[in-house]
């Protein structure tokens, strides 16, 4: 048979504790995370800046790392992929299956292409997503609005981090609109390893907060 690697087994209990985090019984997420070794997988991770190799986690510490920096409590209903109801998620997978999409890590759609649609139907909320003009564009911005148009330039920048997901809805986008051109930028591009090596960062730091007079 197929033989799993250990980081791809650490990657399922990891989407399985933030989906089932809510829902599982007591003491379900403590056994499946003894499941995984205590050690540091080779290659998995690199430390974060300026630390030693042997100051990274074991594999079986990382859910509690990943629950603890970005759990439950931690997510916004719009961006809480895995506790949308079921509704929502049957509606995305139908919408996909609809387009002829196969492929099933391509249904989920990222909050960026809606709130795309929103800025070029001059629809996006003012009380969720604020913005500061000079009194010479009040006159452009309510004709935009009154034409239900958006600008024709829009820079979305992601602080902390954008995904590869996110640049391909930019370029689907600009693809389909050619009236308007998005440019996406971002202080890094995220990847499951970046990702949970910014969380053992941050975790890190926080113990060390802590653990300061």
């Amino acid at each position: 048979g197929v033989r799993v690697s250990d980081k791809d087994k650490m990657r399922l209990v990891l989407l399985y504790c933030l989906r089932y985090q809510k829902e599982a019984t007591k003491g379900t997420l403590e056994q499946i995370t003894a499941l995984l070794p205590n050690q540091r997988l080779p290659g998995s991770f690199t430390p974060h800046a300026g630390a030693p190799p042997e100051e990274m986690p074991p594999a079986n510490k990382m859910p509690e790392i990943l629950l603890g920096v970005c759990g439950a409590g931690s997510r916004t209903p719009q961006s809480d992929l895995f506790n949308r109801g079921v509704t929502a998620v049957v509606s995305t997978a139908v919408k996909g299956l609809s387009k002829g999409q196969d492929n099933a890590y391509m249904m989920h759609e990222p909050l960026l292409a809606r709130l795309l649609r929103q800025v070029d139907k001059g629809k996006l909320p003012e009380e969720s997503y604020p913005f500061k003009m000079c009194s010479s564009q009040r006159s452009v911005v309510d004709a935009m609005r009154a034409l239900k148009r958006g600008p024709n330039e829009v820079i979305v920048f992601f602080v902390g981090g954008g995904t590869y997901a996110e640049a391909r809805v930019v370029q689907k986008f600009n693809e389909q609109n050619k009236h308007v051109r998005v440019i996406m930028g971002a202080t890094s591009m995220l990847t499951c390893h970046t990702f949970m090596e910014s969380m053992v960062a941050k975790a890190a730091a926080s113990r060390k907060q802590a653990m300061s007079p």
